[in-house]
């Protein structure tokens, strides 16, 4: 079993979160940013990264961020 934790990935859910208010959403100016930069990973991208921790045949338990990872840690540093 493997944890899969998706950030910023480009689905209807985080475009309405870019359209929200920042006073609203706080993060919403990061997914702007990242869509403005075409730095959201894509449903595509994200899949892919989650078959490839499965074909690596990750331990039990592993955590596996995927999708666009440099977002979530620009967010963690607010």
């Amino acid at each position: 079993m493997l944890w899969i934790v998706p950030h910023a990935t480009d689905t209807p859910m985080v475009r309405a979160l870019i359209d929200a208010p920042e006073d609203q959403v706080p993060v919403s100016s990061l997914f702007r940013t990242a869509a403005a930069n075409s730095t959201l990973a894509t449903p595509q991208q994200v899949a892919h990264e989650i078959w490839a921790a499965i074909d690596e045949r990750r331990a039990q338990g592993a955590v596996v961020h995927v999708g666009a990872t440099a977002v979530a840690q620009a967010g963690d540093q607010r």
